[in-house]
Formats: C-alpha cells, structure tokens, sequence
C-alpha cells in the first residue's frame, strides 16, 4: 500500500516505492489505518485556545497539507474570528473531515465436504422440510433469510447442524468476489478491498409502505413519492432526474455519489485485490494483484478536458459568460 498516494492522484503507480499519505487522509499503525493529520494535531495541541494565525502555524509545523487545509475550509471557518478554541476546532474538523471506509469482499471459510454431509443427514431425518430431496431443500433453506421462520424442525441439534451449514455458505456468497478469475496461479485466499468514502444520505431509495414498490426517501425520513413504485434499488441510475422520480416514485439517478465502474457500492476511492502465496523459503506474503483507483483516474480526465477547454476556448468561455451576465468586462 506504499505507493497509494500516487495511484489515489493520478489512477496510475510508478514501479519506485512512495511514501504514503493523501490529501484528506494518513495511514497510522493504529487499529484506525486512515486518520486526519490535521484533527491529530489539533487534540495532541496543548493550546485550550489560539489566534487563526497561531493555529494555522502550528498544522503546518506539524505537517498538515495544504490541501487538506483548503479542502476542509479552515482558513474560512477561521476568518474573522480574534480566537479559536480548540474544543470548536477539533469539532469543525471532525465534522468535515473525509472519513474512509473499508468494504473487504471474500475470504470466508467455504463449508467442508463433512459440514455439507451432515446438513443433509440432518434434513433427511427432517424428512427433507417436505421436499422430495434433502440436496434441495438444503438449496431453498440457504437463499432464505430466516429458514427457521419457513420450516419446522423438531430436534434443536439438528437444526444446528444445518444452520452451521448455511452460515459458512453465506460467509462465501453472500460477500463474494468480482473479479477472482483475474488472479496469476498459485494464490490463496483471495479478497478484494474497497476503500469507500460515506454515502451521501440527501435521497435514498426505500422499501414503500405500501409493499408494491420503492420510493425516494429524504434525511427526514418522508416520502418524496407517496404512491407505489416500480423498481428495485439497483434501478437509481437508470433515473436521470428528480422529475421521474417524483412521477413515479423511484430513485433518481444519485449525482451526490461517486459510481465506478467496477462495484456497485458507493464512492470507491480506490480498490485492492490480493491474495495470500507461499515464497521460496516458505513465507507466506500478501501479494497484491492490482491497486487501482476509478475515481482517481476519472478526476484525471476531467481535470486535463477542462484544462484543454480553457487553453483552447477561453475567449469563447468569457463571451459566453458576459452574454449570461455572470461576469462583466471592462476592457478590451
């Protein structure tokens, strides 16, 4: 993970080591990989108080970025004030800071050959839930959410047995991976690491009350659509706008969160995939089969169209903004 940094910034990672550190995150040894330097410095400050001027001397004696400063507005919140204690500092900051998130898919422990033959001796002696096969009646009893609310088992051990079964299912496929095909021989144990910002929470798609549907649910918890929907939740972005959403009473496309390409989670920063090897003298090592950031890499593009659209059209860019009336130009 040394060389995140760059790939976070660019989408891309050079073959030389880096040091890691980011914008808006650090990486420590504590159980809190990803923490803020700047609220660190902050709450380690011996300071109950202290000028604008005073505080932003000290985080950058202590190696707050700049980006960082600028990104959380401090400089702003600051403004105008003689003094700030550090109580409402540390309390800006903590309230705005980027907080980062895991999402670890895979790695669950697979049901032994033995758990499997157990689980069906004890459907059999069940007389299979009614089924004409324990095999399917394992199958059905696995996909349902709570199985014991469905069928009737009569000997508590045996229901164990079965429920021991479907949990070390679940543990594989209900977190499973995307992308385990794209592995070099030899791996174990193999995971894929997402690093996710929180998701925004202005609108999200919900169950409606109704039971016919989804809705669009606000912070407040009320219904931006009272009556039935039609789709599922994975239907958000097929919605481009708020006026559909109202119509019909389904998600609209969410432009607050970052989608990538690859998962269906949320504002990826970045993902990790790897695995676990064995080395020539019997180590076992992590090795990593690819770092990669979507977002860093779209961020990228972006940034450099608008670069290209400025260079190339900035004339047409200020005529456009005169003619709207959002900037007025008094010379030639």
């Amino acid at each position: 993970l040394a060389r995140s940094s760059e790939f976070l910034r660019t989408g891309e990672v050079e073959t030389e080591a880096a040091s890691y550190d980011t914008a808006m995150a650090s990486v420590s040894n504590e159980t809190d990989r990803f923490y803020s330097q700047l609220l660190k410095t902050v709450q380690d400050n011996s300071q109950a108080k202290a000028t604008p001027e005073q505080w932003l001397a000290t985080m950058r004696k202590s190696g707050v970025k700049q980006e960082e400063m600028d990104w959380m507005g401090i400089e702003e919140f600051m403004s105008g004030k003689k003094t700030v204690t550090k109580d409402e500092l540390a309390e800006f900051v903590a309230s705005n800071q980027v907080e980062i998130q895991e999402v670890t898919k895979g790695g669950g422990q697979a049901p032994t050959e033995a758990m499997y033959d157990s689980a069906i001796e004890a459907l059999m002696r069940q007389d299979n839930l009614g089924y004409d096969y324990a095999e399917q009646a394992l199958s059905d009893a696995t996909n349902e959410d709570n199985w014991r609310d469905v069928w009737e088992v009569t000997d508590e051990q045996d229901a164990e047995i079965i429920q021991a079964y479907i949990d070390a299912q679940k543990s594989v496929t209900g977190n499973s991976t995307k992308f385990g095909q794209w592995q070099l021989p030899g791996g174990e144990n193999y995971k894929e690491l997402l690093l996710t910002l929180p998701e925004s929470q202005s609108m999200k798609p919900t169950e409606h009350p109704s039971g016919t549907g989804w809705a669009l649910q606000l912070p407040d918890g009320s219904l931006l659509k009272n009556g039935p929907g039609t789709a599922s939740p994975d239907s958000v972005r097929q919605w481009d706008n708020l006026r559909d959403a109202v119509k019909y009473g389904v998600p609209a496309h969410d432009k607050t969160n970052y989608r990538s390409n690859h998962y269906d989670e949320p504002n990826i920063l970045a993902h990790i995939r790897f695995n676990e090897r064995t080395d020539a003298d019997g180590r076992k090592i992590l090795f990593l089969e690819e770092l990669q950031s979507d977002f860093g890499q779209q961020t990228r593009k972006q940034r450099q169209a608008i670069k290209d659209s400025v260079e190339n059209n900035f004339q047409d860019i200020i005529d456009r903004m005169e003619k709207e009336g959002a900037i007025e130009v008094n010379c030639d």
